[in-house]
């Protein structure tokens, strides 16, 4: 029984790791993000005030 409960766990283990590893793909560069700065967006979907109040509001 505790070897057949060993064995499953370190299968299981064994395929976290085997998902986790990287494709070896290149990953996108970080860009830091500071207020006030353009967004590299394609197009505005909405613009919505921002209500003056201090609360629940009304989902959009």
């Amino acid at each position: 029984m505790k070897t057949s409960f060993l064995l499953a766990l370190l299968l299981s283990c064994w395929s976290q790791v085997q998902a986790a590893d990287d494709d070896g793909k290149e990953l996108p560069p970080i860009e830091r993000y500071d207020y006030g700065m353009p967004l590299d967006i394609e197009r505005v979907l909405s613009v919505t005030p921002v209500p003056a109040t201090c609360g629940v509001v009304p989902r959009v």
